[in-house]
């Protein structure tokens, strides 16, 4: 899954990949909805914390789709 993310950000640019959350990030992919360090710090950031189905969507489509739809709001209440 980090590769589809690499390549979706190599193809249509516009964003960085980092390994961990820090002052610059402004999404948090998660490849399930499982409370990591990454996440909870997205979330005290105003991240987005969005699934993995917004990458695939974003590779079909070859742009960058509205976040909304994918946001993993339902397993964690404070993300939004």
């Amino acid at each position: 899954k980090q590769e589809v993310v690499f390549q979706l950000v190599r193809n249509l640019g516009g964003f960085t990949v980092v390994d961990n959350v820090c002052e610059s990030t402004t999404h948090v992919v998660s490849g399930s909805p499982r409370r990591t360090l990454n996440i909870l710090l997205g979330i005290a950031r105003g991240c987005w914390i969005l699934s993995f189905e917004w990458v695939l969507w974003c590779l079909e489509h070859r742009q960058w789709v509205p976040e909304e739809p994918y946001e993993l709001s339902d397993y964690f209440p404070a993300a939004p």
